[in-house]
Formats: structure tokens, C-alpha cells, sequence
């Protein structure tokens, strides 16, 4: 009951901020709304990633280990193609990807592109490695550069910066300005800053009780 809860908050608590931003942006269901929509849910679905990355008591006891490690190592394929959407509507909708602002979205984009290919060939024990051609690509990369888990796992860490990123990417979009979408643009960044914190407390210190 408690696992069955916890995903249907995971999967309804992006609905808040669609509603501040669809609040601002217009609520018709358009082309531009649409990609609006499937930009916060990728933000917010991003920001948990980290809090999934601590593994918090209160996670592990409702999702159990196993099960919160596979949602971990699902959800960026899925907020990556969220992102590739929301990227390509705007683009369609007439927003020039050659902007500051796009670029950083794009940069996070393929940054998250990067780190899901490193992760399923360097780090992730997947039925992929069963495979004879990736598991012999491995091994070569490992023994050729001297790569350990515990180094690949560092390297894993980049993901901080592409969460630093895209939060300038979303503060600079013309939904997010602060001025007309306060609560909007408010609660994307708190949240994705409690979740860097609860990220880096669980880094320095260790999971707590």
C-alpha cells in the first residue's frame, strides 16, 4: 500500500508546478503548453533522482532496496526523452534553439545523453553486459585507462552539473520569469535544491538513520 502511494505522489506531485506555470502561460492545452508540461515533469522527475540517490530511510523501507535502485536507473531514460520532447515542441513552436537558454537545456540534454551511455556500459550490472561485444569492450576500457567502479562512480557525479545547468535553463525561460510566475519558477528550485542538499548530506556523511 505505502510503495503504491509513494508512486502515485511520484507521478502526481509534478502536477503542481504545472499548474503554476500553465496558470501564467495560459491554460489551453496547445502545442507550447504541452511542451511546458513535459519540461517540469522532466525538472522535477530530475530533482528526485538525487533524492533516490541518497537512498533516505523512508525510501528504502517503502521501495526496498531493489526496487529503489531500478526506478533510479529507469527514470533517466524517461526524463531524457521528456527533455528530447519538450526540446523538439519548442523548437517546432518557433523557439529559436541558438539562444543562451537553449543552449544550456541542450548542454544538460546531452550531458544526461553521455552519463545514461557511460552508466549501462562502465557501471551498470544490466543483462547488456551478458552480451560477449560489451562486456569485451568494457573489460578493454577498464584495463586500457586504468577506469575502477570507484572511479566511474566520480565520473557519475557530473550529474551534479547538469542539474546546475538546467536550473538555468529553466530560471531563464521566458515561463519561468519571476516577475509574472513567482510560485512557478519558487517551487522548481526549492525543490531541486532540497534535493541537492539531501544528494550531497548522503555523499559527505553517509546514508543516516
Amino acid at each position: 500500500m505505502k510503495r503504491a502511494l509513494f508512486m502515485l505522489w511520484y507521478i502526481l506531485w509534478p502536477l503542481i508546478p504545472v499548474y503554476l506555470y500553465l496558470r501564467t502561460t495560459g491554460t489551453e492545452i496547445n502545442q507550447y503548453a504541452l511542451s511546458v508540461i513535459l519540461g517540469v515533469y522532466a525538472f522535477v522527475w530530475l530533482s528526485n533522482q538525487f533524492i533516490l540517490a541518497a537512498k533516505p530511510k523512508f525510501l528504502v523501507e517503502i521501495l526496498g532496496t531493489k526496487g529503489l535502485l531500478n526506478l533510479h536507473s529507469t527514470m533517466p531514460i524517461v526524463i531524457v526523452g521528456l527533455a528530447g520532447l519538450h526540446r523538439i515542441l519548442k523548437a517546432s513552436y518557433g523557439f529559436s534553439l541558438e539562444t543562451i537558454q537553449a543552449r544550456f537545456g541542450g548542454f544538460s540534454w546531452w550531458l544526461y545523453a553521455c552519463i545514461i551511455l557511460f552508466t549501462l556500459l562502465f557501471m551498470a550490472n544490466t543483462k547488456l553486459m551478458h552480451i560477449s561485444v560489451l562486456k569485451n569492450f568494457k573489460d578493454f576500457i577498464y584495463r586500457k585507462t586504468g577506469l575502477t567502479y570507484k572511479r566511474a562512480r566520480l565520473l557519475h557525479n557530473f550529474a551534479v552539473l547538469g542539474a546546475l545547468t538546467l536550473s538555468i535553463h529553466m530560471t531563464m525561460a521566458s515561463s519561468s520569469d519571476f516577475s509574472y510566475n513567482p510560485w512557478g519558477v519558487s517551487f522548481l528550485m526549492l525543490w531541486m535544491l532540497v534535493s541537492l542538499f539531501l544528494y550531497a548530506r548522503y555523499r559527505l556523511r553517509g546514508r543516516t538513520s
